[in-house]
């Protein structure tokens, strides 16, 4: 993204945060710490991601600089996401993970080369970005309702449909034309189908 889209929201202390497009790209800045999060650094953390929420021209936040947070329920989801042994093996130990070992495990879903991570993860931003919002959102929280807090399949399966059915409408149609005519067939997409 050219330098002249890229608006600078907040650029000391120990979170960091920049605008590209409809993307906002937050940060951690406590290398000294090795980034852990601290009282101020939650804070900030919170202030940061609470302005992305109630920004609607925002579609996509990235987080860097950060590792697995265990607090706020993390010493939940962790065993859900990738197993009890492998999760009280990393809770009770606290040994740092490598990516290959992060992708096995299925706390990361790609490996890319050494100082790329961010990049990658911009390019991934935009992409989804790209994506009709309001599809894409209701498809997410279909994914996390059904992972968390549905008791069934017929449960999750409802919820789906519930949540689901007011997109049609906005966004569904539309959708379905750009398909019909090529717009994300076989997997690519392009910005200008899109």
């Amino acid at each position: 993204m050219p330098k002249s889209e890229i608006l600078h929201l907040g650029t000391g202390g120990t979170v960091v945060s920049e605008r590209r497009g409809a993307v906002m790209v937050i940060g951690i800045n406590r290398p000294e710490a090795r980034n852990a999060v601290n009282q101020e650094t939650a804070q900030r953390l919170t202030e940061e991601l609470t302005a992305f929420d109630q920004d609607n021209s925002l579609n996509v936040a990235v987080l860097y600089g950060v590792g697995v947070p265990l607090i706020d329920g993390g010493t939940v989801r962790l065993p859900q996401l990738i197993g009890l042994s492998r999760a009280l093996d990393l809770i009770l130990t606290g040994r740092p993970v490598k990516a290959q070992e992060a992708l096995t495990f299925g706390l990361a879903n790609r490996v890319v080369p050494d100082g790329q991570a961010l990049q990658v993860a911009l390019e991934l931003a935009e992409q989804v970005s790209a994506f009709p919002q309001l599809c894409l959102r209701a498809d997410r929280n279909s994914t996390y309702h059904a992972v968390f807090d549905s008791s069934s399949f017929t449960q999750a399966m409802q919820y789906e449909f519930d949540q689901g059915l007011p997109v049609i409408p906005a966004e569904a149609v539309t959708g379905a034309t750009k398909f019909s005519s090529g717009a994300g067939r076989g997997g690519m997409f392009s910005k200008s189908k899109l």
